[in-house]
């Protein structure tokens, strides 16, 4: 259902996702690959971006994956702020390096209540880089609930990642939160 409240066709709703990301890269390309950005700002920035084009808190319950349903509620909140953090701690510094300026959009797929805009990243030299982005439809506006690079989905790796550290702390979410505030911390002081 789009933000007017009739049903969306799929041709519509990729359409609609395609012009979404070219959205995204707009306004990223300027708040995020700034040189004279410092890097407050430019976390700042990326968190804006963020909240405003993902789905973070889906994005973070399916990461948990199903330990979601075993955490406490303190945990579950504490957790999707720690997340939150993880995220923009860990990609807004890479705009330093890379730019977003060569992204080209090559089309787009509906897959029931998944779009999948496909786009290629051209560097110097190089051969492009894939770059599939899963767009939903939640709350009739669009939000972006995962990237897939090359084939390797970054929420999928994020989920076994986080599987990972919770089976080694005894299969309790605790451990990952720990985890989760060291790493959110370290990076921040760097």
């Amino acid at each position: 259902i789009c933000s007017h409240g009739s049903p969306v066709t799929a041709s519509e709703f990729s359409n609609g996702a395609e012009k979404f990301i070219q959205s995204l890269v707009n306004q990223a390309v300027p708040a995020l690959s700034g040189k004279s950005l410092s890097d407050k700002e430019r976390q700042y920035n990326f968190r804006k971006i963020l909240r405003a084009y993902f789905d973070v808190d889906g994005i973070g319950k399916w990461a948990l994956g199903r330990y979601w349903r075993k955490a406490t509620r303190q945990e579950r909140s504490e957790y999707l702020v720690l997340f939150e953090d993880l995220i923009v701690s860990t990609y807004a510094g890479r705009f330093n390096q890379y730019s977003i300026e060569k992204l080209a959009i090559k089309g787009s797929v509906s897959r029931g209540k998944i779009a999948v805009v496909n786009s290629h990243v051209n560097h110097d030299k190089k051969k492009p880089i894939r770059v599939d982005w899963r767009v939903t439809l939640p709350d009739g506006k669009y939000k972006i609930f995962d990237i897939v690079v090359e084939g390797v989905s970054l929420v999928k790796t994020q989920r076994h990642e986080f599987s990972s550290v919770i089976r080694r702390n005894g299969g309790n979410v605790s451990g990952l939160l720990a985890a989760l505030r060291k790493k959110t911390t370290d990076t921040t002081q760097n």
